[in-house]
C-alpha cells in the first residue's frame, strides 16, 4: 500500500529519470537502490520488534509524514541536484527507513484486522481431506464466524 508505493516511486522513478532527465548513472543509481535495500533488511524486522512494543499503527503515523516528506525533497530537490551521494542518501532514508516503519508491520496490521475464523490457516486445519477442504470453501461453509467444525 503506501509503503509498496513509496519504494517504487523511489526506485523505479529514479532509474528511469535519473539518467534521462539529470545525467545521473545508471550504476550509481543501481547501487544506491541496492544499499537501500541492504539497510531495509536491518530496518524492516528493528520495525516489527519496534511496533510489539510501541503499536503497529505508530510506525505507520510516523512512517506516512515522512515519506511525504522524504519523497518530496527527494524529488524537489535531490534528484536536481545531480549529486549520486545526496540522491543515495535520499534513498537510504526513503527505502531504508521511512518504507521499512510501514513495511515492516504491514502484514501483521492487516491481520489484525480481521478474524482468523476466516483465515487460510484455519481453512486449512478444518480437514485433511482435501477435497471435503475444497468444497467447503466452494460452500464457504468454514468461512461462518464463530462455527467450529
Amino acid at each position: 500500500m503506501v509503503a509498496s508505493t513509496l519504494y517504487h516511486l523511489v526506485a523505479t522513478f529514479a532509474l528511469s529519470i535519473g539518467p534521462r532527465n539529470y545525467g545521473l548513472s545508471v550504476t550509481g543509481l543501481t547501487v544506491a537502490t541496492m544499499v537501500a535495500g541492504v539497510v531495509s533488511l536491518i530496518t524492516i524486522p528493528l520495525s516489527g520488534r519496534l511496533s510489539d512494543s510501541g503499536g503497529r499503527k505508530r510506525n505507520y503515523y510516523i512512517g506516512i509524514p515522512l515519506a511525504m516528506v522524504t519523497v518530496t525533497v527527494y524529488f524537489l530537490y535531490l534528484l536536481p541536484s545531480q549529486n549520486i551521494l545526496l540522491v543515495g542518501c535520499g534513498m537510504v532514508v526513503a527505502i531504508g527507513v521511512a518504507q521499512a516503519l510501514m513495511y515492516g508491520v504491514e502484514g501483521a496490521l492487516i491481520s489484525e484486522n480481521y478474524p482468523t475464523a476466516g483465515s487460510l490457516l484455519w481453512v486449512l486445519n478444518c480437514k485433511t481431506d482435501w477435497n471435503a477442504v475444497g468444497r467447503r470453501i466452494l460452500t464457504s461453509d468454514c468461512f461462518e464466524l464463530g462455527r467450529r467444525v
